[in-house]
């Protein structure tokens, strides 16, 4: 079993990560998420009230991790095309570097209900229609 609070909650999500990369989240169980972690069912409802929960956790690490790195990333001060190419190599790293993640975000996300899915998709404009508009920039210097 987890030593404490902290690895307990890790270990879920990351056996909840692992399962659903292979799965997906519909073929994807609490009881598949807690034997993979060596854990109980008690224990997952104290952290997670239902997969769904877990899922929408999982999806905005995903999300958060990608915000996080183009905003570190931003330069407004570069050309349009540097400022895009840094962009655009930010987001790639942090596709590569969890691709676990990026296979769920892509394939799961359409398993959240309407406002967990609203939230996603208003997280997803505000990343991605600035770089539509430095893409226009670039293209209309080149």
């Amino acid at each position: 079993r987890a030593g404490n609070k902290r690895d307990t909650k890790g270990a879920l999500a990351r056996a909840a990560t692992q399962l659903m990369e292979k799965r997906g989240y519909g073929d994807t169980s609490i009881e598949d998420i807690v034997r993979a972690a060596d854990l109980t069912k008690p224990t997952f409802y104290y952290y997670y009230n239902s997969t769904l929960v877990l899922l929408t956790k999982l999806l905005e690490e995903s999300m958060g991790k990608i915000e996080a790195a183009l905003e570190q990333s931003d330069d407004p001060s570069l050309p349009p095309p540097d400022r895009l190419s840094s962009l655009a190599q930010a987001y790639v790293y942090q596709v590569l570097d969890r691709p676990d993640l990026w296979t769920i975000y892509e394939r799961d996300r359409g398993h959240l209900d309407a406002g967990r899915l609203k939230k996603i998709k208003d997280r997803e404009r505000k990343v991605v229609e600035p770089g539509f508009r430095e893409s226009r920039a670039v293209i209309e210097i080149s």
